[in-house]
C-alpha cells in the first residue's frame, strides 16, 4: 500500500485480476471509478504533497532513500 500509494479504499478494493506480479504492476480503481497503472505511487508528486502536507522536496527526498523501486534504480545507475 505504501510503495504504491494507494488510498486505503482502494488498497481494500483490490482484486487478483488487478495484479500483474510478473511485471510488478497493479491496476486499482480510484475516485471517481478512475483505473490508473501503479508501479509506486500517485501519478504526480503534488497529489501525495495534498494527502501528507509535507514538503516537495522532502518528500522527494525520502522517497528516493527508502522507496523499494527508487532503491532498485539507484543500484543500476
Amino acid at each position: 500500500m505504501y510503495s504504491a500509494g494507494l488510498r486505503i479504499s482502494e488498497t481494500l478494493g483490490i482484486k487478483l485480476s488487478q495484479l500483474d506480479l510478473d511485471n510488478e504492476w497493479l491496476t486499482p480503481i480510484g475516485k471517481g471509478n478512475k483505473q490508473r497503472l501503479v508501479p509506486l505511487g500517485h501519478a504526480d508528486i503534488s497529489t501525495t504533497q495534498i494527502y501528507t502536507h509535507i514538503d516537495k522536496e522532502f518528500i522527494k527526498q525520502e522517497h528516493r532513500q527508502f522507496h523499494p523501486r527508487e532503491a532498485a534504480l539507484s543500484h543500476q545507475r
